[in-house]
């Protein structure tokens, strides 16, 4: 039962990771640390408009780190829900998680569900 629920929560976690734009958040985290960080060694901008452009810059990358963590936590979702279905049946879920067979079954899984899913499902 363990394995099964392992298994099925991998291929969730893995379909959600394919389809949250997990990529795209951190790309744009990314240009607006770039920005932010060409700002600050722009020789030719005053001071006084770094001290305006920062604050700004600092709001967009929290908003994209919260949005960030937010994706991430709901990914991860499914495997709550097959820990707390594994509780019901008794199922040692938890312990499976943490070993190291359990780790390489859930990454074999979710290897072999994104090759497949990205490889011949559109």
């Amino acid at each position: 039962m363990a394995f099964a629920l392992l298994i099925i929560s991998t291929f969730i976690v893995a379909e959600l990771f394919i389809r949250l734009p997990i990529i795209g958040t951190v790309r744009r985290s990314s240009d607006i640390a770039t920005k932010s960080a060409t700002l600050i060694r722009a020789p030719k901008i005053s001071d006084h408009w770094k001290e305006r452009a920062l604050p700004a810059y600092a709001g967009a990358l929290f908003m994209q780190t919260l949005r960030l963590g937010a994706m991430i936590a709901l990914a991860l979702s499914p495997v709550i829900a097959a820990l707390a279905v594994s509780s019901l049946f008794d199922a040692p879920l938890m312990s499976l998680l943490v070993s190291i067979p359990g780790i390489a079954l859930s990454v074999a899984a979710a290897g072999i569900y994104a090759f497949v899913r990205l490889r011949f499902v559109s």
